[in-house]
């Protein structure tokens, strides 16, 4: 049982299409912020915010994300700015879901259930 729509459309699921685009360009511009980033926790990065961007296991990638965000604040304290603004856009989508107007949509959306009633049961 949901407590709340879990994707809503229309107007709410073009802001949250617009919400996964800004968690997912933050996401990246805080890496390429980093000076000697190794090369892997950039192609991670990049994976991380295609993933967000088009709306894949959204919350799963929030998650991870927060954590590299997190980590980056941890370690560097007089950058975090980009990141604390990136870690606020990743908790709301965290919170709100990915939108109409993503993969999880289509993957596990909306679902019509037909149940039968006694007139089509085979006597």
């Amino acid at each position: 049982m949901t407590m709340f729509l879990e994707f809503p459309g229309k107007y709410a699921g073009a802001g949250l299409l617009l919400l996964r685009l800004s968690a997912a360009g933050s996401l990246i511009a805080t890496h390429l912020s980093i000076p000697d980033l190794p090369t892997w926790r950039l192609c991670l990065a990049v994976l991380i915010a295609i993933g967000l961007g088009i709306g894949l296991r959204t919350r799963l990638l929030c998650g991870l994300s927060m954590l590299a965000l997190v980590g980056h604040v941890a370690v560097d304290s007089a950058a975090s700015t980009l990141a604390i603004l990136s870690l606020t856009d990743t908790v709301a989508l965290a919170l709100i879901g990915p939108g109409a107007f993503s993969v999880d949509a289509r993957l596990f959306g909306r679902r019509t259930v037909i149940l039968p009633n006694d007139r089509d049961t085979i006597v």
